[in-house]
């Protein structure tokens, strides 16, 4: 049997979306499989984006040792299911890279498919293109793989957005029933569950990361208009900031309408980084970036620039 899942943190919309349309290959191939996601859905998971889902299982209720494992949108075994047998991994998919590439590289050849897209789903559409089943694709799958495609490239604006993302949009335009305004919809329902409790998923969406030898803690908000929640809630933003036990912390929110970030932080030396290597313009606390980032495009910024120039 073929499991098909991903990390047990989270599961976020790139994870259901790549793991949930394996399964539809899976089905249309007539290969067993299951798509098991331990991980809770994230605040990216909304009403409309859950009304498409498929059923999928929460636990492994099988014996592992009688599985085969398929992993989408991680490659970092830390962060693995914990049913996850790494030895019976057989194919794994990933769109960022976090070190691990060689690593799977030679432990799984070219079913380590670690490739530089927007979007993980991007990754399994090309598989139904391969295998020649795209047209008989589940239309809740066509669905859930164009809405993530779009999210996760900040709808095409975001640097990571690749040719292979918008050939896969064009591709499954005529496969999808989407409204035009659902990006717009989908993000009004992520600023409705996340002004239910704003800290809560501040603190839920928060990443350590070492660059060049120093810790950062950077939260990152997405938003479909990020300028009244920036302003009305500045003073709590650097309380958690302050919370997060390491000195350089920064939140950044993409405000897809605008076109570009706010940032926030009240470190001198994070605003000066960011003011040297991405040309935040800072206004006291708060600053703005020049177009769209997504939190990994901006560490990847800062580990490049402060390998060239050290801190």
């Amino acid at each position: 049997m073929i499991i098909i899942t991903s990390g047990q943190k989270y599961s976020d919309i790139d994870i259901v979306a790549s793991a949930l349309a394996y399964k539809n290959l899976c089905d249309l191939q007539g290969i067993p499989a299951k798509a098991v996601l331990p991980g809770p859905l994230n605040e990216s998971v909304t009403k409309s984006v859950s009304g498409l889902l498929p059923k999928y299982e929460t636990e492994l209720t099988i014996d592992s040792k009688d599985c085969e494992f398929i992993l989408v949108d991680i490659s970092d075994p830390k962060h693995f299911a914990n049913f996850v047998n790494e030895e019976k991994i057989v194919k794994l998919y990933d769109h960022r890279f976090w070190g691990k590439e060689l690593y799977w590289k030679e432990k799984l050849g070219n079913n380590a498919v670690i490739e530089s897209v927007g979007a993980c789903a991007t990754l399994i559409w090309e598989e139904f293109i391969k295998t020649g089943v795209e047209q008989k694709i589940d239309k809740n799958c066509a669905n859930l793989i164009y809405m993530d495609i779009v999210i996760h490239t900040l709808n095409l604006q975001s640097l990571v957005a690749t040719e292979r993302d918008k050939n896969a949009l064009n591709c499954l335009k005529p496969l999808v029933s989407l409204p035009r305004d659902f990006a717009e919809t989908y993000y009004s329902q992520v600023n409705e569950s996340f002004m239910k409790d704003p800290e809560k998923a501040m603190r839920n969406d928060t990443k350590i990361q070492e660059i060049n030898s120093k810790e950062y803690g950077i939260i990152q908000v997405e938003l479909w208009d990020s300028r009244k929640f920036i302003e009305d809630h500045e003073n709590p933003i650097i309380d958690i900031l302050k919370s997060l036990n390491t000195p350089n912390t920064f939140l950044t929110s993409p405000s897809i309408a605008e076109g570009y970030n706010y940032v926030v932080t009240t470190n001198d030396n994070v605003k000066k980084l960011l003011e040297k290597s991405i040309g935040v313009k800072f206004d006291g606390n708060i600053g703005r970036t020049p177009k769209l980032l997504l939190r990994k495009e901006i560490i990847k910024i800062l580990i490049d620039y402060t390998s060239q120039t050290p801190l």
